[in-house]
């Protein structure tokens, strides 16, 4: 005779009390020795919410064993005041092969939905198979560009470009987050001059740099970038950006100067949202391959509900993630 158990599974955000069985989770279905694990303050830096970390877990009801979870980054975590426009994005997403229950996966994420309030759900670099799933649940479906700027020998460095003036926020800087705004257009996600330094200020791996783009002394943008000097050909990543998107077709005279300053060969820019032809004005070519060149993962995207101002870079969700 079969005993036939019923106990539904039991869904709960991570305590941080429960790190242990996280890792052993990781270890045992996604990957072992995981960077979060191998090095906490990424995980902290990413997922920490207090004494909880933005991870659901899915327990077997009757052993208690996880059977399935699926991370999360609300955009509230670095700046607090955008609670109101919270953007979650769903990262490792992963049903145990012990699960007994059907349909684990998607009560999973959905159960992220419903303890963590949000304007709009999404995530990037989803694997061909999965669109569907994500189709058929309303996710608006896409894909982010890649475009490459590279650097042209010879050219006259200058930080001015047009009307718009262009410094690098030092360290020391006395700028400060709390006493700026940017003059920036409603999209998708929402970004702060707060949520641009707490995310890439305090990054425990990676170090940034960020330039303000200000007119007639008024802020208009702040572009966050990642040099890389670790390949053959050194490059720059633009990371994120904040502020009015119109300015991009002014900045190639500023791109030039700073791939010359920093001795790198080409800037990388991932976005999904910006205008195509501004971006050629100032300098980028779009790529064919549409593979993102640190993981070799095809950067399609899903949200939801489906966004008419959507502005992506590499710099949402956990693209730019080490590994």
């Amino acid at each position: 005779m079969y005993t036939v158990r019923t106990m539904k599974p039991v869904f709960r955000k991570v305590h941080k009390s429960e790190l242990a069985d996280l890792e052993h989770f990781f270890n045992t279905y996604w990957r072992r020795d995981h960077v979060f694990f191998t090095n906490p303050k990424v995980l902290d830096w990413q997922h920490r919410d207090d004494d909880t970390y933005c991870f659901i877990l899915a327990r077997d009801g009757e052993s208690a064993e996880i059977i399935g979870m699926c991370g999360f980054i609300p955009t509230r975590l670095y700046d607090p005041s955008l609670t109101q426009e919270n953007v979650v994005w769903f990262t490792n997403w992963c049903v145990g092969r012990n699960s007994r229950f059907g349909g684990l996966g998607l009560a999973i994420q959905q159960s992220v939905e419903s303890v963590e309030y949000a304007k709009c759900y999404g995530t990037i670099g989803l694997k061909e198979y999965t669109l569907p799933l994500y189709t058929v649940r309303g996710f608006e479906i896409g894909t982010v560009g890649h475009y490459v700027c590279s650097r042209n020998e010879g050219h006259e460095q200058s930080y001015r470009s047009c009307d718009y003036s262009i410094a690098r926020i030092e360290e020391n800087s006395s700028f400060s987050y709390r006493s700026v705004e940017v003059a920036c257009e409603a999209c998708t996600p929402k970004k702060s001059s707060r949520y641009i330094f707490s995310k890439y200020h305090n990054h425990p791996v990676y170090t940034y740099e960020f330039y303000a783009i200000a007119r007639q002394g008024c802020l208009q943008g702040i572009l966050v970038f990642r040099i890389d000097k670790t390949t053959t050909l050194p490059r720059i990543y633009l990371v994120d950006f904040v502020g009015r998107r119109d300015i991009f077709f002014k900045l190639e005279y500023f791109f030039q100067s700073l791939l010359h300053q920093k001795e790198c060969y080409q800037i990388d820019l991932f976005n999904y949202g910006l205008d195509e032809q501004s971006l050629l004005t100032s300098g980028f070519v779009k790529q064919n391959d549409s593979k993102q060149v640190k993981t070799n993962v095809s950067l399609h995207f899903a949200v939801k509900p489906p966004q008419s101002n959507l502005l992506l870079f590499m710099g949402d969700a956990d693209l730019d993630r080490p590994n």
